[in-house]
């Protein structure tokens, strides 16, 4: 068997990181593939290198043209990996934001044809069968756009079942937590049903919705996630209007897969799946790979293929570069020195883009998704690129890409943050009052210069004032303010083992869900006389942010309260002076710590 090697890093997430890598193989053999890993203070933990291994083992018996496929499995350096077939692209939510930015919405006959071959995936993930010749029976759990990728030669494949669930019980999320996003979670689960494929053929609707719409089926004004998950618990398919320029013939399907009740849905994707061909076989609607492949040229013109970025790698085994390592930081900095704060801080172009051209320019947002943006800045303040990353408009390590690009410095995630291991003495020298002021962390000390991650690296005044404190050369890494925090948290705090704590560490604000225009169907909240964020009666629910996902979308936990736990939180709200579904997490996290 040939070996493998790592070119550059694609993405990074709560529990692993994909890079971009090459199969090698004898008489010069070599073949582009994506490439897992888990986080070194994650594979630690044996029950979690258990569970990531699980997905490997899970999914590499799903052979299907709408699967990313799972080519192998292993372990290197201690850490354990998994090898991906290599879907050169961008994903669902991407496109749908370049085709908006672009004036280019999907038209019908495109968004039709993309679900039809989600639900063909489903509807074979569901029929597959194991080793063993079982039907696995998987339950993909987190259909959304972000997890739909489109090839640049027309494909679309179903990504990331690393929350599936399998017939015979394996299951890769422990207890009674179930993982999603705000927006994509079907009704029976908010009611503390386990997941089935009555759930999948729901989230194949939903997301059908936002292809044809462009906007998410549920997202409540001001992106409060309490009231998106309110309005999936009244939802009533009855009401539901079809986005503008959809086939009335479309109107029954849609309903039927976005039924409240799950007995009342399509009995298996197949069957959505041969309604939604069939629709398009009466329209007279030709749309393929080949239509979607120019569809892709379209969107993202001058893209340069992934396979033409096949250098040298490093072998598994071999140490990644890290990016708070002071050498990791010396082409950045060689970089920097035609300018005239080449030594300690970024440069200073003489001309720099704002943050919100960049991310537009990327086709990581577009322009309504700016001006939200840029409402929410001046409403409630902070850094535009924060509330991008935090409203879900565009993934975390790209909008860090971005800033670093744009400021002339390296970027640092929050995972690689949270690992960091400073010296107890330059610690000493930047005491926690000033970290949390400055929201600035030195992490590494080498050669008489110091990095430091810091959300702020172009504020002069700030980095004067650390190179003032730490009495040496200063390199400005930025890193996001929650990635700070926490970091700041665990060393200063003295909680280890803080990157496997987040996940079920006290709780924060959830992270909002990105605001939807003004639906075009009448609003079941106000039928069912409820107030936006008001938890509907008999559902009980902690949802709570627990890193990122593999894309840098957040990934949220939603904890399923038992009966006592359902009358305590009862019980809260009643006493609270603002009623709403805020003062679950706290409930349902509490009550967690205190089980055995």
């Amino acid at each position: 068997m040939g070996s493998y090697r790592i070119i550059r890093r694609l993405a990074s997430g709560g529990m692993a990181e994909v890079f971009l890598g090459k199969r090698v193989g004898a008489g010069g053999f070599e073949k582009p593939v994506a490439i897992k890993k888990m986080l070194p203070a994650l594979a630690a933990d044996p029950a979690s290198a258990e569970a990531f291994l699980r997905e490997a083992r899970i999914c590499v018996n799903l052979v299907h043209p709408n699967v990313v496929q799972v080519l192998d499995l292993g372990t290197a350096a201690d850490q354990p990996f998994l090898v991906m077939e290599l879907v050169d692209g961008a994903d669902l939510r991407r496109v749908l934001n370049a085709a908006e930015g672009a004036a280019m919405p999907l038209g019908p006959a495109e968004a039709i044809y993309i679900a039809a071959q989600v639900a063909d995936a489903l509807a074979y993930a569901y029929d597959a069968r194991g080793s063993d010749g079982l039907a696995l029976q998987l339950v993909h759990r987190d259909v959304n756009p972000s997890n739909v990728l489109l090839s640049m030669d027309g494909a679309v494949k179903l990504a990331d079942f690393g929350v599936a669930k399998a017939a015979d019980g394996r299951d890769l999320t422990q207890g009674r937590r179930l993982e999603g996003k705000v927006g994509y979670l079907a009704p029976e689960l908010l009611r503390g049903e386990p997941a089935g494929h009555a759930s999948d053929i729901f989230l194949n609707g939903v997301l059908l919705f936002e292809a044809l719409a462009g906007r998410q089926l549920f997202g409540a004004p001001g992106g409060e996630a309490g009231a998106t998950l309110a309005q999936i618990a009244h939802h009533d398919e009855t009401l539901l209007a079809l986005p503008p320029g959809s086939p009335a013939e479309l109107g029954p399907i849609l309903r039927k897969a976005l039924a409240r009740d799950p007995a009342e849905r399509y009995r298996h994707a197949g069957e959505l799946a041969a309604a939604l061909h069939g629709l398009l076989h009466k329209k007279g609607w030709r749309v393929g790979r080949e239509s979607i492949a120019r569809r892709m040229a379209s969107l993202f013109p001058g893209r340069i293929p992934l396979d033409r970025e096949m250098g040298e790698g490093v072998s598994l085994d071999d140490p990644l570069p890290d990016p708070m390592d002071p050498s990791a930081v010396a082409e950045t900095e060689r970089a920097n020195e035609a300018g005239p704060h080449a030594a300690d801080g970024p440069r200073t172009p003489r001309s720099r883009k704002r943050i919100g051209e960049l991310l537009v320019e990327a086709k990581l947002i577009t322009e309504s998704q700016l001006q939200t943006l840029l409402a929410r800045q001046r409403k409630d303040g902070g850094r535009l690129g924060e509330w991008a990353a935090n409203l879900h408009f565009a993934p975390v390590r790209s909008v860090l890409e971005l800033l670093a690009r744009q400021l002339g410095v390296s970027f640092v995630a929050d995972e690689r943050l949270l690992e960091a291991a400073p010296s107890d003495g330059l610690l000493r020298r930047f005491p926690q009052q000033l970290a949390l002021r400055l929201l600035a962390l030195p992490v590494a000390e080498e050669e008489g210069r110091v990095l430091v991650a810091m959300t702020e690296p172009s504020d002069l005044e700030k980095l004067d004032l650390i190179r003032f404190r730490l009495g040496t050369r200063v390199v400005p890494i930025v890193c996001t303010e929650f990635g700070v925090r926490r970091a700041i948290a665990r060393l200063y705090g003295g909680r280890g083992d803080e990157l496997k704590q987040r996940q079920i560490s006290e709780i924060q604000d959830p992270v909002p869900a990105p605001a939807a225009p003004t639906p075009t169907s009448p609003d079941p909240l106000a039928a069912a006389g409820l107030a936006p964020g008001e938890p509907p009666p008999g559902y009980v629910l902690a949802y709570v942010p627990a890193g990122l996902q593999a894309d840098g979308q957040a990934l949220f936990l939603a904890w399923q309260a038992e009966a006592a736990q359902a009358q305590l939180a009862a019980r809260l709200r009643e006493q609270a002076p603002s009623p709403g579904a805020e003062a679950l997490p706290a409930v349902a996290e509490r009550k967690r710590q205190e089980e055995p």
